[in-house]
Formats: C-alpha cells, sequence, structure tokens
C-alpha cells in the first residue's frame, strides 16, 4: 500500500520549485500550471517556506513573478496568510467563491471594488497596484491604504479594539489623536494576540510618542516590519494576553 504524502513532503516540493524558479531553472508558466485547474491543489505551501527563509525571498521571488494572476495564486494561500477561505469571507465581506474566483481567473478586476483589493492587499501586505498590474513598481500606494480605514477611530473605541484578541481578523483604521493628526494602523488579531503595524513611516517621533503612551498599559513589545518594497519598513507592536503564547511574525524584528 502506499504511503500517503504529507504536508512536510510537499512543503519541502513547492520551496525546491521556488528555488529553481528564483534560480531560471524553470519559467513562471511552468511554476504556475500544477497549481491551477484541473490539478489545484489543497494548500500551496511556497509562500510560508519562503517567508521562513526571510522577507529577502519573499521579496525576490514576488518581485520575479510578471503576471498579476501569478502574485495572486502565490499571496491569497491560507496556509500562508493564516487565514482560512471562511475567515476571509467575513473580513472582506464577500462570498468563498468570489475571493477564490479573484485568485485564480484572469481579467476579474472590474467586478470587485476598490475597497475589497485594498482590504485583500493589506491582509497580503503588499501594494495595492501588485494585485491588479502585470507591471509592478518598488513603491507603495500609501493614498489606497485610504481604502482599508473604514472610519476614523476614537481613542476610546481602538482601546476596545485591543481587548478582542481572539476573534481572527484583519482590519485598517485611522487612530484619531489630537486634533486633525491621525496614525493608519493595521491590526491583525488571533490566539490572544494582537499584532499593530503603523502604515506610515513618515509620522514625527512625537506623534508615536503620543501613540506608545496610549498602548503603554498592554505592555506591547515594540519592533520593525520589513515589507516587501526595499529600504521600506513600519514600526510594529506586539500585545498578547497572559494566556497566549507569543507568535512572533517572520517580518517583525525587536528593537
Amino acid at each position: 500500500m502506499a504511503i500517503k504524502k504529507g504536508e512536510a513532503y510537499w512543503a519541502e516540493e513547492h520551496l525546491n520549485m521556488a528555488q529553481k524558479f528564483l534560480r531560471g531553472e524553470i519559467t513562471e508558466e511552468d511554476l504556475v500550471k500544477p497549481f491551477i485547474k484541473p490539478k489545484r491543489p489543497t494548500y500551496i505551501f511556497m509562500m510560508r517556506r519562503l517567508s521562513q527563509l526571510g522577507m529577502h525571498k519573499v521579496k525576490e521571488f514576488l518581485l520575479k513573478l510578471n503576471k498579476k494572476e501569478s502574485r495572486r495564486l502565490f499571496l491569497i494561500e491560507p496556509d500562508y496568510l493564516g487565514l482560512s477561505y471562511e475567515e476571509l469571507q467575513v473580513i472582506l465581506s464577500v462570498s468563498a467563491n468570489k475571493i477564490k474566483k479573484f485568485r485564480y481567473s484572469e481579467n476579474v478586476t472590474d467586478e470587485y471594488g476598490t475597497r475589497f483589493v485594498a482590504t485583500l492587499a493589506m491582509i497580503c501586505r503588499v501594494p495595492f497596484h501588485w494585485l491588479l498590474n502585470d507591471d509592478i513598481k518598488k513603491t507603495y500606494d500609501d493614498d489606497n491604504l485610504l481604502y482599508v480605514q473604514n472610519k476614523d477611530e476614537s481613542i476610546k473605541s481602538f482601546l476596545n479594539l485591543l481587548k478582542n484578541r481572539y476573534t481572527r481578523n484583519v482590519i485598517g483604521i485611522r487612530l484619531t489623536l489630537q486634533g486633525d493628526k491621525y496614525i493608519p494602523l493595521r491590526i491583525e488579531s488571533g490566539n490572544g494576540q494582537i499584532t499593530l503595524e503603523v502604515l506610515n513611516n513618515f509620522l514625527s517621533d512625537g506623534l508615536i510618542g503620543e501613540f506608545e503612551s496610549l498602548i503603554k498599559t498592554f505592555s506591547p513589545i515594540k519592533g520593525i516590519m520589513s515589507t516587501v518594497i526595499e529600504g521600506r519598513t513600519h514600526i510594529g507592536y506586539l500585545i498578547k494576553s497572559e494566556d497566549s503564547v507569543l507568535a512572533e511574525p517572520i517580518y517583525f524584528k525587536r528593537q
């Protein structure tokens, strides 16, 4: 009786494929072919395995992909994102089938609103246009981050958000501070932990200091978060519940 090949086997196989692609031994078409219909596997472990080697490998891989469809295929992967289709469905307010269609199909952009794409890009931690265009720029779409900030959050409602650490979610907000000043944030929660990412690396030290005073009571761990854009980093904070085990993202480095 044949032994069923498990996750460890396929994870290494997928990593080997990615490395062959990076070395130029196989084409992008060869890389993608095994993962589309009718052979579509349950999981694609490629991005998770690359991220375990470091964010530089993720950057190199994504920049080498020439087609937006390839980027969507590998980025919108539950194994990599740590989010099931059911959880994505709740976050994006669309059906799982529609998410899969965006992931696997060509020329579907017109069916999806800007907020959908911007939110998905925020979840994947890539620039907005990387999911829409074949030709990509090595810059962040800061203007499009406004689409994922559903509303201005008051300090009180923000602090309440930090208490909800067990529901799996990813949201973007504009935290209103004094006057007309605000901080754009990516907030990821789940498993008793909150990950805060400041989505603008041009904020003043005074504004960051005010923000840190606000979250001080939660004993946050401060760090720098690398992005897929060379030279661009974001300030990040990890907050965990006492009964949970801290899981530091691969792109997070303590200060």
